[in-house]
């Protein structure tokens, strides 16, 4: 029996692709199997992967069309057969002892989740330690996880601030806890797809364990890595995952979930107004502004604008402010110049 299936969502990285594979070959912990997706990549990324599975029976490939990180995932969880899943990306590497120490703490204390606090995050020239999880280490049950994680494990009212990083890649799932959420079928949102198949798995969880780490998941920040496209239908799509997660989350705990989804939910909102704002969104000025009063008007969003607190939204404050007031077309004229300081590499944090 398989212990630990951990799958590679992978799309045209193949200079980042052999280190990451050689890390998950590198694992102490031996009873593991790793299924690549490969999302329909254009570059060696494909072949690279089949040349692992020849080398080593725990690597299998999937070779798929394009469909999107969150499909990959949903697909190579479809065919896993581990008793716990793993999640790492493809230009990002891990330690030898990552699983081995993951996996340990999750028998050990018969955990539905095991958490890493931190991830290294890296650049060519740099280096920087995140903090992705608030609460101290050590064992959760699921009192203490009510009183300690619940209260602001998606938002605390701020601008994308929580206590639980919502990155599926520094957990370790228990297969049963995981495979009800992950195999939705609303598996490909543009943004937030980590958030909906982390956060129910949380919110379900009799006991979560948090590993205090500090040099296991190295990701690896690359210049671009993140697609500069033009999302079409953004906003539609934020919409879509605050209803989804309303359905999922609200019959799992009695507490304020509902308030958490609604700030987060905000806080991709104004991510989709962004969007409509960037230089490479192929949309007319007047455009850009018909979407700006469409998103802002829009009634699901103003109802949980309505339940935020601006003040802890500090750096978003202005936008926020002009929203409450219906100033369209200040906001407008706001995002054209923030827009503008954005090509020129001046960044405004308002």
């Amino acid at each position: 029996m398989v212990e630990i299936s951990i799958i590679v969502p992978i799309y045209n990285c193949e200079k980042y692709l052999e280190r990451c594979l050689e890390s998950i070959r590198g694992q102490v912990f031996q009873n593991w199997e790793a299924i690549l997706v490969d999302d329909g990549s254009t570059d060696r990324s494909g072949d690279i992967c089949d040349l692992y599975a020849d080398r080593d029976p725990r690597f299998s490939v999937i070779h798929q069309e394009n469909k999107g990180a969150s499909i990959a995932r949903m697909e190579g969880a479809r065919l896993s057969k581990g008793k716990y899943l793993g999640f790492v990306d493809s230009d990002d590497w891990i330690s030898p002892e990552m699983y081995r120490r993951m996996y340990d703490e999750g028998r050990k204390h018969d955990a539905d989740m095991v958490l890493l606090s931190t991830a290294i995050s890296e650049t060519e020239n740099d280096m920087l330690k995140r903090r992705l999880v608030k609460v101290p280490a050590g064992l959760y049950d699921r009192e203490r996880m009510e009183k300690e994680i619940f209260p602001d494990a998606l938002s605390d009212g701020g601008f994308f601030t929580h206590s639980i990083n919502c990155a599926m890649t520094n957990k370790l799932f228990r297969r049963e806890c995981l495979m009800p959420y992950i195999l939705h079928s609303e598996g490909a949102f543009i943004m937030a797809e980590d958030a909906a198949i982390s956060f129910p798995v949380l919110f379900s969880s009799n006991r979560v364990y948090v590993c205090e780490d500090f040099d296991s998941y190295h990701v690896y920040a690359r210049e671009g890595s993140v697609s500069r496209s033009y999302k079409n239908n953004f906003f539609e799509t934020c919409k879509k995952w605050h209803a989804y997660m309303l359905d999922k989350c609200i019959p799992l705990w009695e507490g304020n979930l509902e308030r958490q989804i609604d700030s987060y939910f905000v806080s991709l909102s104004i991510t989709a107004f962004l969007n409509e704002y960037r230089h490479y969104a192929a949309i007319s000025v007047r455009e850009k502004y018909a979407r700006l009063k469409a998103i802002a008007s829009d009634e699901v969003f103003r109802n949980a604008l309505g339940q935020i607190d601006r003040k802890k939204y500090r750096e978003k404050y202005i936008i926020i402010s002009l929203i409450k007031m219906h100033a369209y077309g200040l906001l407008h004229m706001f995002f054209l110049f923030k827009e503008a300081f954005r090509k020129k590499g001046v960044r405004m944090y308002i």
